[in-house]
């Protein structure tokens, strides 16, 4: 009796795995439909301070048409700079720098109190978790 019982049970579990993770908003399709209303930004640049922080400063992709970080009008942009935990060997470092040099569109989401920047490439999918430094 106990056998049939948990068969029918892992059956059923079985059946449905699929509905399970779209339930809880988990996976890459949750993160695509999020992207779509949190702030846009490139990275500007990456400047080590000391061999485990880096100073992290980021460009909004809303600034005008045909201007860059490092152009006259560069005070219109808005810009976000951030103390985080990397070092040079951490797959991290170099994901930033290829997102630097390709000028990735990245989606921006910082919980509420907290000390964690998410970012994720729009064009890729390719997601990055930093740790902040400093007041919150």
């Amino acid at each position: 009796m106990w056998l049939a019982a948990v068969s029918v049970i892992g059956i059923t579990v079985w059946r449905r795995r699929a509905q399970l993770v779209p339930a809880r908003g988990m996976g890459v399709r949750a993160d695509v439909e999020l992207l779509h209303d949190v702030p846009r930004v490139r990275v500007r640049s990456l400047t080590m301070t000391d061999p485990e922080t880096a100073q992290l400063d980021l460009v909004a992709t809303d600034a005008p048409e045909g201007e860059d970080a490092d152009g006259v009008n560069g005070a219109q942009l808005v810009a976000l700079e951030f103390s985080i935990a990397i070092n040079e060997s951490d797959p991290g470092f170099r994901l930033l720098h290829e997102w630097i040099e390709r000028q990735c569109v990245l989606g921006i989401v910082m919980p509420a109190d907290s000390r964690i920047i998410r970012l994720r490439c729009l064009e890729d999918l390719q997601p990055l978790t930093l740790r902040r430094l400093g007041p919150r």
